[in-house]
């Protein structure tokens, strides 16, 4: 059985095992609004969301689980309308698709990245949305942690943007799934020490 937002995303990325029975949690979901947290941008308005992958699926259900408006920026239109179709009946909304070189005169709260753009090694040069369309956003969430600076974070900042990093929601969901499986306890120093530690331990060995 699946429990809490993993039951509405049909998503599990965590299972405890119970007497038998087999739990599906989602913690990805938890990652993701602590890392926005940490970096004081509300996940609310109108929303950017780059990529319509696994990824961009979690990153959708997290966005209109909090009211947001979310419009997707992708590169593949047939698979950009399929997931738009899934979210519209889910939802009982009309989500807006454009094309990943868009250039549009919408304003957004927020963009967040599901893709693989700025990923070490292969992607580190890309960008998941026009320069135009970064610009046009007053915060955004990177979900690559590999490295913690991005060209997209880069660019963003010196535009003025808030940004939120990969790093934090990779080692919160990790967090996440210890208390479900232990009931394990991270104070708030805790989690921002391992996520020092991490970034420190990408850098020397990448």
């Amino acid at each position: 059985k699946t429990v809490g937002i993993a039951e509405r995303m049909k998503t599990v990325n965590t299972v405890k095992i119970e007497n038998g029975t087999y739990t599906g949690y989602n913690t990805d979901y938890d990652g993701m609004m602590y890392s926005l947290k940490l970096s004081g941008i509300e996940l609310s308005g109108k929303v950017l969301l780059c990529g319509c992958g696994g990824v961009a699926r979690m990153m959708a259900h997290t966005a209109l689980n909090n009211n947001c408006d979310v419009t997707v920026c992708a590169m593949d239109m047939d698979m950009a309308h399929d997931f738009k179709n899934y979210f519209d009946e889910e939802y009982g909304i009309d989500m807006k698709i454009i094309p990943q070189q868009s250039d549009i005169s919408d304003e957004f709260d927020l963009l967040i990245n599901g893709t693989p753009a700025g990923m070490y090694p292969h992607f580190m040069n890309d960008l998941p949305a026009s320069e135009s369309l970064v610009k046009k956003c007053k915060n955004v969430f990177d979900a690559v942690y590999n490295p913690r600076e991005t060209k997209l974070t880069e660019f963003a900042l010196s535009n003025g943007a808030k940004v939120a990093y990969g790093m934090p929601m990779l080692v919160f969901q990790a967090a996440a799934a210890h208390k479900i499986w232990y009931n394990a306890e991270f104070k708030d120093a805790d989690i921002m020490k391992l996520i020092e530690m991490s970034n420190a331990k990408m850098k020397e060995d990448f």
